[in-house]
């Protein structure tokens, strides 16, 4: 498939499929630099089985390298049991 086509279905994904992705083939590695759905919920720490500084890590890593035009939606959930602050 064309690159670009490829490229273009996975902006269109949420950032933790575009990670997920990454496995997939050498091309998808950065995909996750261009998602335009920035979701960060009880899923996304369930999916990666983050603990609360890692979670804070990861979210901070996306958006330093983020690259895409745009984000389309952003979404987070902060559990207020836990202390994310080092």
């Amino acid at each position: 498939m064309n690159h670009d086509i490829v490229h273009h279905v996975l902006t269109l994904l949420p950032v933790d499929k575009c990670i997920k992705a990454r496995g997939l083939a050498t091309r998808f590695k950065d995909s996750w630099r261009f998602a335009r759905k920035l979701h960060f919920g009880r899923e996304f720490i369930k999916e990666f089985r983050l603990e609360p500084m890692e979670f804070a890590d990861t979210v901070d890593h996306v958006f330093r390298f983020y690259k895409g035009p745009k984000i389309q939606s952003f979404h987070i959930y902060v559990d207020p049991d836990h202390d994310y602050v080092a």
